[in-house]
């Protein structure tokens, strides 16, 4: 996306672009960009050759490189590469944070299964005196210990389903990318139905891409302008158009706003609490129910 945007603002030909990077990368990029060469070579435009590639959000993509075309620019398509960046940097930090927690439960299950166990079942003569569900519980351990791995690789293997069945932008990227490409569009006297088709396109967004004649006052687009909570209408002595472009600029911030908060919730916050939470539960648990009554049998001798 980053060397279209610049082949169009260069006025250089994409074809040459896309061979010039096919040559260069190697891996992933230089498979597309052999590929959208590929079809440039057989005369399809620029958004039919990216939106044929095999990836969720080719059609996206396609959508991004044709509003910078009809809007002359190509900050859309610069914004949308920026949201990919953002979205891979994400899956990175989220893997990354999710690891050690996940290591810790991993560690924890391990140690109980091959020390602990054992431990409480070979020293039940009487002299310590554990918990009577301590005991059952390292007895199910030693005769199942393979069913808790088996049941935890299905649930992550469930999950990663899930994950990868979410082909598009979480909500507020979406309306971020939504409005930021419909703003930059009515600047740039773009048509308001083929402005509002375009973004929702770029945006991914069926329920906006749905409507059969879009417009700043359809119920859905007065919606989501109503939550800048600023009045549009009846301002003497500026252009409504600029109102609108700047509201939607305004919104663009909001929602990009509200992304960063939800990635700092799931890669930052929520593992930290989760490797708190499941470091002190185990070291609380192992002092509590297992060491205790060793120490306190060996106080009474």
């Amino acid at each position: 996306m980053d060397e279209i945007a610049s082949a169009m603002r260069s006025g250089t030909p994409v074809i040459d672009s896309m061979r010039r990077l096919q040559d260069k990368r190697l891996g992933r990029v230089a498979l597309v960009a052999g590929s959208i060469a590929v079809a440039l070579d057989r005369g399809e435009s620029v958004p039919t050759a990216v939106g044929a590639l095999d990836s969720p959000i080719a059609q996206q993509a396609a959508a991004s490189v044709s509003a910078s075309e009809k809007s002359n620019h190509s900050v859309l398509m610069e914004r949308f590469s920026r949201q990919l960046r953002r979205r891979a940097e994400y899956a990175r930090r989220l893997r990354l944070a999710w690891f050690y927690p996940l290591l810790l439960v991993v560690v924890g299950y391990f140690v109980a299964v091959l020390c602990l166990a054992p431990m409480i079942w070979a020293n039940q003569s009487g002299e310590f005196h554990w918990p009577a569900w301590v005991v059952r519980l390292s007895e199910w351990l030693l005769a199942n210990w393979y069913w808790p791995p088996v049941v935890f690789g299905v649930v992550v293997f469930l999950l990663f389903l899930l994950i990868r069945s979410r082909r598009g932008f979480p909500r507020s990227i979406r309306l971020g990318l939504f409005c930021s490409s419909l703003a930059d569009q009515i600047a740039n006297e773009v048509p308001e139905d083929v402005a509002i088709r375009a973004a929702a396109s770029l945006a991914g967004d069926r329920m906006l891409g749905s409507l059969e004649s879009p417009s700043l006052q359809s119920p859905q687009l007065q919606r989501i302008l109503s939550e800048a909570e600023i009045p549009t209408q009846n301002l003497p002595g500026i252009n409504q158009q600029q109102i609108t472009v700047s509201v939607l600029h305004y919104l663009a911030a909001m929602y990009s706003e509200r992304s960063r908060r939800h990635v700092y919730f799931w890669a930052q916050l929520l593992p930290r609490i989760a490797m708190a939470v499941i470091g002190g539960g185990l070291a609380l648990s192992y002092v509590w129910w297992v060491i205790g009554p060793v120490y306190r049998q060996v106080a009474q001798w």
